[in-house]
């Protein structure tokens, strides 16, 4: 099952062109991580899939009923809140597929221990 299809973007904001051809799928089950040294554009393109920005060229496809969540590397959080308040920030009662993914995930990462200190 496809949940995301990149096709040729391309992003410049002056004359230097940051991304250049860039394609790529992700499918039901890849783990994806995004590498690559500062300044290569991979704030840009997370911003891109996210809809925050547009591409010069190329199209973005995500399967829809897909929610997408991004923490941007500058967020500033509450420095009250804890782990667990972050990532379980949604309302339990209405999303519980939500929060069972939740808690799958943060068992795999093993960050059970962290959730209750303060971010």
């Amino acid at each position: 099952m496809l949940y995301l299809k990149v096709t040729d973007i391309k992003k410049s904001y002056t004359s230097k062109m940051l991304l250049d051809g860039v394609a790529c799928t992700i499918s039901k089950g890849q783990k994806v991580a995004l590498v690559a040294k500062n300044g290569a554009g991979k704030s840009t393109f997370l911003k891109l899939l996210l809809g925050e920005e547009h591409p010069s060229v190329g199209t973005i496809e995500w399967r829809d009923e897909l929610d997408i969540a991004y923490l941007a590397q500058d967020d500033r959080l509450d420095d009250r809140q804890t782990v667990r308040d972050v990532l379980y920030d949604f309302d339990v009662n209405i999303e519980w597929e939500q929060l069972v993914e939740m808690d799958i995930a943060v068992n795999k990462l093993q960050i059970s221990p962290y959730l209750d200190q303060v971010v």
